[in-house]
């Protein structure tokens, strides 16, 4: 379990925070095992009282960028895509005012049997070795428990160290009682706030940015942001906690907001393109700014500036340059590079150096290659 839910977990025992569940219809259901579905649902609820899922997202319209740790493995296409029509529900329910379906975007039905064993143990204690499942049930039972009034938490712990059964029965009740606006943290208490999303059709553009994220044989559990690039508006939805258990998924987005569409009449392609080239441009000038750093405290201290290039970044000053999915350089300069950018696996392509503009006191400009090959270089000024 990642180490932001163990911190949940201990954190929601004192106080209400962040969660939510819920369950998909079939189509989406067929997503999760690699199947989409086509037909496009009514955007109700179903017989048995579970939200389904609109299905007017087009998985080319998925803009999809990995902030994750984890670069082999991550949710596919398809689950993304499930992940973002939920999230549309969610925030549809919440603007709206329509709590009984806000509530079923919240379902707590797939983790309530796994809650009672994982809960009823102190929760105080390594929960690294829990499965998946066993996690959410936690994070999210707590979560109900923190929600409770004064008069049943006494009950509730009580139940929850000695008896199963009785703490079962307790967190299905507070499930069955469950008021969305004790979870302060979230859209619905923010609902007055929120603005209608427009038309959701095939060409609106989602983009995904994918934080954490982990998988086992039958679970799987994300964070991440979502922008709803759509009409004049681009809709940010914040801190996004999801999961899928054998085929259902449940979520909640903790905040939004709306900025002006300075996309609009631009493709998904385009949109990544440019988006790309910022990012990009903006990571070759912090990298920039960074080298001059460092190249003015050598002069300040009057060290040979043509040989700190040489000797403290033989990497960032050759020909391949300094390559962030390698293990950890020896030199100096290069070191004070990589462990900038290694902090997380945003930045994981490669970094070189221009010559040494002496009249600067430093390289003449630093290119930023990221991992699918696109170079940036800072400042633009100046040929290779």
């Amino acid at each position: 379990m990642s180490k932001r839910f163990i911190a949940a977990l201990l954190a929601l025992s004192m106080c209400a925070g962040f969660a939510g569940c819920g369950s998909v219809s079939k189509g989406s259901k067929e997503a999760v095992n690699g199947k989409t579905s086509n037909t496009a649902s009514n955007n109700d609820t179903t017989n048995e009282g579970k939200i389904t899922i609109l299905n007017n997202l087009k998985s080319e319209n998925i803009l999809y960028h990995d902030i994750s740790v984890q670069d082999s493995d991550k949710p596919t296409i398809e689950e993304a895509l499930m992940f973002a029509e939920l999230a549309l529900e969610q925030y549809n329910a919440a603007q709206s005012g329509d709590a009984e379906k806000y509530k079923q975007t919240l379902n707590f039905e797939k983790v309530l049997d796994s809650m009672a064993d994982s809960l009823c143990i102190s929760i105080f204690v390594d929960n690294s070795n829990k499965d998946i499942k066993s996690g959410i049930a936690s994070l999210w039972g707590l979560m109900l428990m923190a929600s409770a009034d004064e008069d049943k938490i006494m009950d509730i712990e009580k139940a929850r160290r000695s008896s199963a059964k009785d703490f079962d029965k307790l967190i299905k009740q507070l499930n069955e009682d469950f008021d969305p606006n004790a979870l302060e943290m979230s859209l619905w208490t923010k609902r007055d706030s929120l603005y209608p999303l427009g038309n959701i059709d095939d060409k609106t553009i989602v983009r995904i940015f994918l934080y954490e994220f982990q998988r086992d044989e039958n679970a799987l559990e994300v964070y991440f942001n979502m922008d709803v690039i759509n009409d004049e508006y681009i809709t940010s939805l914040k801190n996004i906690d999801a999961w899928c258990i054998d085929g259902d998924i449940g979520l909640l987005i903790n905040d939004a907001e709306r900025k002006i569409n300075k996309f609009a009449g631009m493709t998904a392609e385009e949109i990544d393109q440019r988006l790309m080239y910022e990012e990009n441009t903006l990571t070759a000038q912090m990298i920039y700014d960074f080298v001059d750093d460092y190249f003015a405290q050598k002069s300040s201290v009057g060290e040979d500036l043509k040989e700190v290039l040489e000797t403290d970044f033989p990497m960032c000053s050759s020909s391949a340059g300094l390559d962030l999915r390698e293990n950890e350089p020896e030199a100096d300069g290069d070191n004070y590079i990589y462990s900038f950018l290694t902090v997380t696996a945003e930045y994981n392509g490669t970094v070189s150096f221009g010559p040494l503009d002496e009249e600067k006191g430093m390289p003449e400009y630093v290119i930023y290659t990221a991992k699918d090959g696109t170079a940036t270089k800072y400042p633009d000024n100046s040929d290779d």
